[in-house]
């Protein structure tokens, strides 16, 4: 029978131990990870910084870049009206607006950008807000960044735009959303490894519902690249028969007036 309270002391000291252990960041990403809001309050109130580092797997994020990305709104509010940096950065250059972006949540996009985030903000990789709402086919939030001043036909350092993302995931809608926006279907880029269309990429990956929404959106087929690539080779090099056939009949019919996604 003495065993128990012996055992109980252990356990209670361990708990101790472990509370002592908690950082700051700890106790935020707590706070942020169940949406308590009184624990976020009472933990600045308490004199901690808004922007508090909090641990990440071998990177740092801000409290507001993590509330950010857990879709947590009321929290963000409260973080930027006690001063949150919102352009705050992470070892590989995300953004609070990218972790929402990223993860499509509409209405901290709003919140963020009204607290002045930055549009234009490339990440690490060369991403900006933009290109992550593209990728991931958030197009009502790819709306409001282009309200903002984003840029349709940007690209990242290797020149890749979000029309040729889209075209190498075979993502028909994003596409058209794409063209109707303003990127241009034919724009040639990647000069430095031999030149790339939307529509050479997406004939070199084999994505058959590219291939053909391209085509009717104007994709010229005949562009010829800086390395003397077409959409045909590289459609055969891809061996997709769809594909070819379809490169093929384009290029029989002569070229197409483009048409409105």
């Amino acid at each position: 029978m003495r065993v128990l309270p012996a055992a109980f002391a252990v356990v209670v000291a361990a708990g101790l131990l472990r509370a002592a252990e908690r950082t700051p960041g700890d106790e935020f990403a707590s706070a942020i990870d169940r949406g308590n809001i009184l624990a976020v309050k009472a933990l600045v109130e308490d004199g901690a910084d808004p922007d508090t580092s909090i641990a990440y797997g071998d990177n740092q994020v801000t409290p507001l870049m993590r509330a950010s990305g857990r879709g947590r709104r009321d929290i963000v509010r409260y973080l930027l009206s006690k001063g949150a940096k919102v352009n705050a950065r992470n070892a590989d250059g995300d953004t609070a607006l990218m972790e929402a972006v990223k993860r499509g949540f509409d209405d901290i996009v709003t919140l963020l950008i009204a607290a002045g985030a930055d549009v234009k903000a490339r990440d690490g990789r060369g991403n900006t807000a933009f290109s992550l709402a593209a990728f991931g086919a958030h197009l009502e939030i790819a709306d409001v960044l282009l309200q903002r001043g984003a840029d349709p036909n940007e690209a990242d350092p290797s020149g890749i735009t979000p029309l040729l993302g889209a075209a190498s995931m075979g993502n028909e809608e994003v596409l058209r959303y794409l063209v109707g926006k303003g990127a241009k279907v034919n724009a040639i880029t990647q000069i430095e490894y031999g030149g790339s269309t939307a529509l050479t990429t997406a004939a070199s990956v084999g994505q058959v519902a590219s291939v053909k929404a391209l085509l009717e959106l104007g994709a010229d087929p005949r562009l010829r690249m800086k390395d003397g690539g077409t959409a045909l080779s590289h459609a055969q090099e891809s061996g997709n028969e769809e594909v070819i056939a379809l490169i093929k009949a384009a290029l029989a019919k002569g070229k197409p007036p483009a048409r409105k996604p």
